[in-house]
This record gives structure tokens, C-alpha cells and sequence, in this order.
């Protein structure tokens, strides 16, 4: 079974595969696989073009012949199946209850998995500092400075410290949401869940 990360580098090589649907979860969960587009275009030399008016269509000029990738995002089911009947490469960023109407169609992310694929996008990039894998779990909007920073001085590279107990019930509380947000009929637990992370990671951070 392909890793997600191994999913999008599939779609920017192939000839044949030209859509992802990616489960966003949240802005900061997206930053990351943004990130990862990023990287991996920038190494097949592709052109991303960040397309918010939904302009692109199979006809569109490309008189140089340059290799592109579009990126969406996208709530509106009949914008979705519209865009994904075009035959140009195209990532389109959803919700889930979009995500996973239209899922098994495509080749599909689902962001509920990112502590895995940060994991992966890491220890793929040579990190194998639990520390800083943890960190970056936990705040996936700054893993291109973390990244930047142990990459120019490994042996002096230092995080804000994080206990292994402060992660493991953080990451838990985490998981508890994601679970509680696909069942749209328990707004009141998740609601009490967020107060407890909010809470616990304000307790956490006043002790260091």
C-alpha cells in the first residue's frame, strides 16, 4: 500500500493519473502537504499554479509546453466534479464530507493521517530526531523553518522542550477530535475536547 506522500509524486509523473483529492482537516494540517507539493515540484520541475477563481480548463495555453500542476480548494461538490472531469494534472484540497463523497474515485489523501506522513516527509529528508518529529507533529505550520533550521546546524539544533507525556496526551486529544468531527451529531463533545487541549497545552507550557 503507497504512503500518501508516494500518491503525489505518482500523480506528477504519471501520464496517466491526473487528479488528488486531499481531506484538508484544517489550514495548518494543509500547510504541510502544501509544503510536500512544493518540494516534490520543485524536484520534477513542474510549474504549480494556485488557481482560486477555478479558471483552469482542459484547453488552457501552454505554448512553452511547461509542466504544471493546478491547486484548488474546494467545498462545492459541482465545482469539484467539474474540475476533476478536466485532464490536466490538478490537487484539489476539500473538506471531508466533500472528501468522502467523491474518495474512491480518485486518487485521495486523507488528512486524518498526518502525523504518519510527517513522520514519512522526515525521516525521508534524513531527521530522525524524535524531538523534532514530535514537534513538527504537533505544529505541522512550522516544519519548513524546523526543517530549515536543524538542516543548517544538526549538531546545535535545539526545539522548545516537549515532553513525551505533553505530546502523547496532546496527540490523543487530537485524535479524539478527528474521530469526533467525522460524526457531525456530537458538536457538544467536541467542543468539551477542544477546551481540554486548549487548557492542558496552556498547564503544559506554563511549567517550563
Amino acid at each position: 500500500m503507497k504512503n500518501n506522500l508516494e500518491k503525489f509524486k505518482e500523480v506528477l509523473i504519471s501520464d496517466e493519473q491526473n487528479t488528488v483529492i486531499v481531506n484538508q482537516v484544517n489550514d495548518e494540517i494543509k500547510s504541510f502537504y502544501d509544503l510536500v507539493i512544493r518540494e516534490f515540484s520543485k524536484e520534477l520541475d513542474i510549474k504549480i499554479i494556485y488557481d482560486d477563481k477555478y479558471t483552469a480548463t482542459s484547453s488552457s495555453d501552454n505554448l512553452f509546453k511547461v509542466r504544471e500542476i493546478y491547486l484548488f480548494s474546494i467545498t462545492d461538490m459541482r465545482k469539484i466534479k467539474e474540475i476533476c472531469k478536466q485532464s490536466f494534472k490538478k490537487i484539489i484540497f476539500t473538506d471531508y464530507k466533500s472528501f468522502k463523497r467523491i474518495q474512491k474515485d480518485y486518487i485521495s489523501i486523507n488528512g486524518y493521517n498526518y502525523a504518519e506522513d510527517i513522520r514519512y516527509f522526515l525521516k525521508s529528508n534524513n531527521v530522525l530526531d524524535e524531538k523534532l518529529i514530535n514537534y513538527c507533529i504537533l505544529q505541522p505550520y512550522f516544519i519548513f523553518s524546523e526543517l530549515s533550521k536543524y538542516n543548517i546546524n544538526k549538531s546545535e539544533y535545539s526545539i522548545d522542550k516537549i515532553e513525551n507525556d505533553s505530546f502523547n496526551f496532546i496527540l490523543k486529544i487530537r485524535k479524539d477530535v478527528f474521530k469526533i468531527k467525522n460524526n457531525q451529531t456530537k458538536i457538544k463533545e467536541l467542543y468539551h475536547k477542544l477546551k481540554e487541549e486548549v487548557k492542558y497545552k496552556k498547564f503544559s507550557f506554563l511549567t517550563y
